[in-house]
Order: C-alpha cells, then structure tokens, then sequence
C-alpha cells in the first residue's frame, strides 16, 4: 500500500511516544484513571528508528501455511541464506507497521527485493490473510494479503515503503518472548503452481528499535 510521508512521519511519532513514555494510564481497581510505571520505557538517546526485523524462508508450493519466528529462539542472520534480523532479549520493539517482500536469488549477498511476484503464479502469495501471535493471544488477525502488493511503473523501481502497511494500534514487546510469530496463511492450495525458483518471502517488521542499556 502507498503512503505519503506524513502519514508514517504520524506513525513513527506515535512509536517512539509508547517506548519513550515514563509512565503509562491505567485503572485502579476502583477504576479511577492513575499513572504506572512504563516496565518498557527507554530512554530515548537509545532509541533508533525506523528499524525493522527480518525473517525470510522459501517460497514454495509445499507450504500451505507460512510462519516466520521473531521470538527469543528466532533464527539469526545466516552468511549466504538469509539476511536476517532479531531484536535481542533484552530490547524492546514498538511495531508500527509490517512489511512482506519477496527476496529473489539463492545468495543472499545479491538477492533482489521486490513487492510483487515474478509471475501470476507468484502473485499467489497475496491471495492470503496474516495475522501476529504474541504468547497465548492473535494481537493482529485477518489481515488481507493483497494490501502488501505494489507494483511500481518501472521494473527496477523500489521504494522502503513497498509492500508496507501500517498497523492501529501499535504493538510494543520485548525480546523476551516466547512466542512471537507472523503467519501468511494463503487461501488456496498452490501445490499445482509453477512458481520461480530461487525466491524468499521477506516478511518485516517496522517500529522503534529500544536498546537495552547498562
């Protein structure tokens, strides 16, 4: 989806307001508003954004349903595989919005990225919905996979926004979580496709990086 910059200028304001915020509202158990401690709060000199993490497996036919892991046992950044990025137990994240690319090449030194398949049989992935899981609970569900899909005027054209949609409420976590995960269910079977060799799905997400601090 396209956006101009004000709109994600809006966003990244919002993400670094939660992770920065010293204190956060609640109700007490009489249900009187009152502050509380921020258990996320960093200080903003450690705050680097926009940042995304990473994860990429294959895009193949044999798979139905896609799961890309951002948790503490997230897969790292392989030399020639992938092109990875984890958060780290002890950072925080506030995610503002998620990203899916496709990766093409089997070196991941060159691979090329782009927001659009190669072929009809590609563009297959977008018929799909997405959804987040974070521990026990579906935080983001039913997200419509079509809504990823950009497609520039020229071939060799590409933007950071592409395939980037931007996400209400935003969601902060920490590093230390046990289940972080981004499912691309897709809608059909694909196991009759002829889809290009070599590909990756890219999937990212976009937020505020908080480093942990001494």
């Amino acid at each position: 989806m396209r956006y101009d910059q004000l709109a994600v200028r809006e966003a990244q304001r919002l993400a670094l307001s939660v992770i920065t915020a010293e204190t956060v509202k609640i109700k007490d158990e009489s249900g009187n508003v009152c502050d509380q401690k921020n258990d996320y709060y960093v200080n903003p000199l450690n705050v680097t954004m926009p940042m995304k993490l990473v994860q990429e497996i294959p895009w193949v036919v044999t798979t139905q349903n896609n799961q890309f892991d951002f948790s503490i046992q997230a897969p790292g950044q392989v030399p020639g595989t992938n092109n990875n990025v984890i958060l780290g137990q002890k950072n925080v994240f506030v995610c503002y919005a998620i990203q899916i690319l496709f990766g093409e090449g089997a070196n991941a030194a060159n691979r090329i990225y782009r927001s659009f398949g190669n072929t009809v049989n590609d563009d297959a992935l977008y018929n799909s919905l997405i959804s987040i899981r974070l521990e026990q609970s579906t935080l983001i569900d039913k997200v419509n996979g079509q809504d990823f899909r950009d497609v520039p005027s020229v071939i060799t054209e590409f933007n950071s926004l592409d395939g980037m949609l931007l996400i209400n409420p935003v969601r902060i976590v920490p590093g230390d979580l046990g289940t972080f995960s981004l499912f691309i269910n897709l809608l059909n079977p694909i196991a009759a496709l002829v889809i290009t060799p070599n590909m990756f799905i890219s999937a990212r997400l976009v937020g505020a990086f908080g480093q942990a601090s001494a």
